[in-house]
């Protein structure tokens, strides 16, 4: 499990079976990460029993995207 921190250092931990483990590095998803993984999705040969999976992982990755979106680049003049 990773624990995925946005620009403002926000959490955002994964789970799985009920659980959180902490790491020591974190790893940081940026808006380029995110564009590139559902760009991949979208390029993706997908078999008719992963569509439900890969439209939910699609779906969750999108809700990341928009959140690193939403929280703006500070631009030094």
């Amino acid at each position: 499990m990773a624990k995925f921190l946005t620009k403002k250092k926000q959490a955002i931990e994964l789970v799985g079976n009920g659980s959180v483990e902490e790491n020591e590095e974190d790893i940081i998803f940026t808006i380029s990460d995110t564009e590139y993984v559902l760009r991949k999705l979208v390029e993706a040969k997908i078999d008719g029993r992963e569509v439900e999976q890969a439209s939910d992982v699609m779906k969750k990755v999108k809700q990341l995207h928009k959140k690193l979106m939403e929280q703006g680049v500070a631009i030094n003049s």
